[in-house]
């Protein structure tokens, strides 16, 4: 990357960039025709300026995210002198919208037809917990969804009012 006196790489310069870019530039760079300044993330930068890029690239992570991604970027930028932006997608992908598989279905068994009323067995693991239930509905899709509600405790609106016999 060549010398660029838009680009900030030091926390305490992006962290005053991001407040007022007149801190640490005297001109915009819209009047040598760049396009805007740039933050370049590496091991000096802070909280705001990586929240600032994360926003710029899409994600509006909450508090809490943005401190395990945080955490994250720190230990990667000590290893690579610049930060990129695939790494932080790859940062935000595996750190924070991967999540622990809670629910998975095990078993699903629906009844339904113009003489039986429609009803679904189901099996789930829930955080690696086995737990099994059956109800009715208005139809297979609707018992499916009444079984996984009553095991799951949600509130799920799928085929219009919930039944249970």
């Amino acid at each position: 990357m060549g010398a660029n006196a838009f680009a900030h790489e030091a926390g305490i310069h992006q962290d005053g960039m991001l407040k007022n870019p007149m801190t640490y530039e005297i001109m915009r760079p819209e009047a040598i025709g760049l396009s805007r300044n740039q933050l370049v993330l590496g091991k000096h930068s802070g909280r705001h300026a990586l929240h600032t890029h994360l926003q710029g690239l899409g994600y509006d992570l909450s508090e809490e995210e943005l401190k395990i991604v945080f955490k994250q970027f720190k230990a990667l930028a000590d290893k690579k002198k610049h930060v990129m932006d695939e790494d932080l997608e790859a940062l935000v992908t595996e750190g924070v919208l991967r999540s622990a598989e809670v629910f998975s279905l095990e078993y699903l068994h629906v009844t339904c037809g113009t003489t039986v009323l429609p009803m679904a067995s189901v099996q789930l693991s829930i955080n690696g917990r086995s737990v099994k239930g059956a109800s009715y509905g208005n139809g297979p899709i609707d018992s499916a969804y009444n079984t996984i509600a009553q095991l799951t405790d949600a509130k799920p609106n799928c085929c219009g009012s919930r039944s249970a016999p």
